[in-house]
């Protein structure tokens, strides 16, 4: 950091930037909810990242002061390190007999792939059929957040107006549209349909009230 960019930051801190600061990647926190981190995957996750210097040498705090610091008992600790090595967010090596490293270099490649599979999604539904079928639009975009979860996608809600024949609840979405896909042309229309099926078939059955399995709504 150059001494007019530490400057700016000891405005905002003041003093206590004197004992160091961190470098989080906005990605990171921004994909969150994306990459299914909790946040004491997360306060983790940054406690590690804290100590890692240089690129070439892995931190090593110890399970004992990271609980100290953050709270967090120690077999919560280990159970949450080990969860993030089974999903491939770091590695461990031993240290020594009551230590490890960790390679947390594993999680930029972790990042680069989860934004390359997000793809923001625009879908557009007529707002006045929506009313008139009273359509609880809460239920609705829970349901579509959790369409997103299953494809990786971010995906927004446009009303428009609009009429159509009420009879076919389904027709009441009018388009399905990507915004800065990284997938390719051929990929992006082929899942816009998939998208555009699926999201007939829960408005469909949120006007039918059948919308009550959970775990398959779609």
């Amino acid at each position: 950091m150059d001494e007019k960019a530490r400057q700016i930051e000891k405005e905002k801190w003041g003093e206590a930037i004197d004992s160091g600061f961190t470098a989080v990647p906005n990605r990171l926190l921004s994909m969150q909810s994306t990459l299914d981190l909790s946040s004491d995957h997360m306060i983790v996750i940054i406690n590690l990242i804290r100590f890692w210097w240089k690129a070439d040498k892995m931190p090593f705090p110890s399970i004992e002061k990271t609980s100290k610091e953050t709270g967090l008992s120690e077999d919560r600790i280990r159970q949450i390190i080990s969860d993030l090595e089974k999903r491939e967010f770091l590695k461990v090596y031993k240290r020594d007999p009551e230590n490890n490293v960790y390679d947390i270099s594993l999680l930029k490649y972790k990042l680069s792939e989860a934004n390359k599979r997000r793809d923001s999604v625009n879908i557009e539904i007529y707002g006045k059929l929506l009313i008139s079928s009273k359509i609880d639009f809460e239920i609705l975009m829970n349901k579509i957040n959790e369409l997103g979860k299953l494809h990786g996608l971010e995906i927004n809600i446009t009303l428009v107006n609009g009429y159509h024949d009420i009879s076919r609840p389904e027709d009441m979405v009018r388009s399905v549209s990507f915004v800065g896909s990284n997938e390719g042309a051929e990929k992006s229309i082929e899942l816009s349909k998939t998208i555009m099926f699926q999201v007939k078939n829960i408005i469909n059955k949120l006007v039918t009230g059948k919308l009550d399995d959970y775990l398959s709504p779609f």
